[in-house]
């Protein structure tokens, strides 16, 4: 991000139960175009439709969780683009940096 962006806030989402993926909201400035991206594991998060027994899709999210935990951030299947337009993410910026001041 810091090659690709003149700015970029991160928000975490942060719990105190163990084990739990992180979810991270990055919203990024270059130039005049705003961006917003997550770093979470949407696969196992919804529905899709697609069936699959359940011991082998706990299996399969087991995987996912400890390779999320694991494995340093960065842009990989794990980092995605909202799909958000230009007027919400401004209003998002503008907020985020007006709350950042007030910390201080």
């Amino acid at each position: 991000m810091q090659a690709n962006t003149d700015t970029t806030i991160v928000i975490e989402q942060v719990t105190n139960w163990v084990a739990i993926s992180p979810e991270v909201y990055l919203i990024s400035k270059k130039g005049d175009t705003l961006s917003c991206y997550t770093y979470r594991d949407l696969v196992y998060q919804r529905d899709n439709g697609i069936l699959i027994p359940t011991n082998i899709r706990r299996e399969m999210k087991k995987i996912r969780e400890c390779k999320i935990l694991t494995n340093p951030m960065d842009v990989n299947e794990f980092f995605n683009v909202c799909a958000l337009d230009q007027k919400t993410l401004s209003r998002m910026w503008d907020q985020a940096r007006k709350a950042l001041v007030a910390c201080g």
